[in-house]
């Protein structure tokens, strides 16, 4: 979710070649540690989706100690807004959407 966030703040102030970097980061994390956790730990999905989560953090990671710059230029106080303000869109508008279709359906 965070990841996801992210992305608009390195995009918008123009650099695409750093984002698609980290996302390969992320990516390649992802492509080493399915098969570890699925196969050699033996934990199946919940291995698929722990090493999801683990390659999520790490793109999280590269956004923070990667490019600092790019945050700094606004400032913490709006890159922290920033942050809240993309997590409450993600987090809010699903249920809400969810919450509509039953009462669509309850109808």
């Amino acid at each position: 979710m965070l990841a996801q966030g992210l992305n608009p703040f390195i995009l918008t102030q123009g650099y695409s070649f750093i984002l698609v970097s980290f996302v390969l980061v992320g990516t390649v994390f992802n492509i080493v540690l399915d098969p570890l956790f699925i196969f050699t730990f033996g934990m199946g999905v919940s291995g698929s989706s722990l090493a999801t989560v683990l390659s999520q953090m790490c793109f999280v990671l590269t956004h923070f100690l990667g490019f600092k710059g790019a945050y700094m230029s606004e400032g913490i106080a709006d890159f922290v807004a920033g942050i809240v303000t993309t997590l409450v869109i993600f987090t809010t508008f699903p249920k809400v959407f969810k919450m509509r279709e039953q009462e669509v359906k309850g109808m």
